[in-house]
């Protein structure tokens, strides 16, 4: 791949960065660090406080996207509570009349991109009903199976547990989540220009569209050619064995994990840089929101920091 075509895409890139940023008062490494997450097509968890942020993100990088070069993407919200059901996401199946014969409706999971919000309010079976098409990009119901739109990417927001009616998230569903994230508290300027504006409402129509479905394809494409060294990969790998070596955690981190940290160092080199290959400072920044949440305990995630340095200071190369 070329830098020119990688410098071209990252004018593109910093202009939807641009666009979420001037609604959305994060810092620029979180914005960094969920647009790796949505063009590595890793589904993206936000863990926060309520009123912090986590929906109004999402709808507005959703509102920067102009879906009219694919009339197949869409924008989908179910919003989570104890008594929904599994059907209630995937579709169900109703008897038609005029073709005499049961017809399968397609639920709210058949989408360009789901927004799954307060996730975790929902019960375990409705949690459950998510994992097929996250996994596999693909849902099975009465005996047949339904293909997922490709660009198929789920933002999905939680509470903390301690908050009352939620339902932990079990951890197969935990591994599907490429990314998880907390946006925490604004700071002092960036609340203060919350409340300048006022900023209670959101309104769609105030986000501009500046990135097409075409676009978002080719940089997907793009990051599949970012070059990653070898001695790179042999460190993501260090971090799997050595994991399941290492007595502080519970279990050893699964392969699915470790791609899903392969794959987003590489979108991480485009994001950040536009550059064609990586360097360690991308896996340095990507590896903790990649894995901490696939963790047991806190204890577990405050570990995981001096896990990594360790392997990182060896550098084996």
């Amino acid at each position: 791949m070329s830098n020119f075509k990688s410098y071209e895409y990252g004018e593109l890139i910093q202009n939807f960065k641009n666009e979420i940023l001037s609604r959305v008062k994060v810092s620029e490494r979180t914005i960094n660090l969920v647009l790796t997450s949505f063009f590595s097509s890793l589904h993206l968890l936000l863990e926060d406080l309520p009123g912090m942020g986590k929906t109004t993100l999402a709808k507005t990088l959703i509102s920067a996207i102009d879906p009219e070069d694919d009339e197949d993407f869409k924008f989908k919200r179910i919003q989570f509570t104890a008594d929904l059901l599994p059907y209630d996401i995937i579709g169900n199946e109703i008897f038609s009349r005029e073709k005499e014969q049961f017809v399968f409706i397609k639920g709210p999971v058949f989408t360009g991109i789901l927004l799954a919000d307060e996730l975790n309010r929902g019960n375990p079976k409705v949690q459950s009903a998510l994992l097929e098409a996250m996994g596999e990009n693909q849902v099975t119901a009465f005996g047949k199976t339904y293909k997922m739109h490709e660009l198929f990417f789920v933002i999905a927001t939680q509470n903390p547990i301690e908050i009352e009616g939620t339902f932990p998230l079990p951890i197969s569903s935990l591994d599907r989540f490429g990314m998880c994230l907390s946006l925490g508290y604004p700071d002092e300027e960036q609340q203060k220009n919350i409340l300048i504006k006022n900023m209670l409402e959101f309104d769609p129509n105030s986000i501009k569209k500046v990135i097409k479905i075409s676009q978002i394809k080719e940089i997907k494409k793009i990051i599949k050619e970012i070059y990653i060294d070898e001695k790179l990969i042999d460190i993501i790998n260090q971090i799997g064995i050595k994991s399941r070596e290492d007595q502080n955690f519970t279990h050893g981190f699964s392969v699915r994990a470790l791609l899903h940290l392969l794959n987003a160092v590489k979108a991480h080199a485009l994001i950040t840089r536009a550059d064609s290959f990586c360097i360690d400072q991308d896996l340095k920044e990507v590896v903790i929101p990649v894995i901490s949440h696939r963790l047991h305990s806190e204890r577990e995630k405050n570990y995981l920091v001096e896990f990594i340095d360790n392997i990182m200071a060896q550098r084996l190369y």
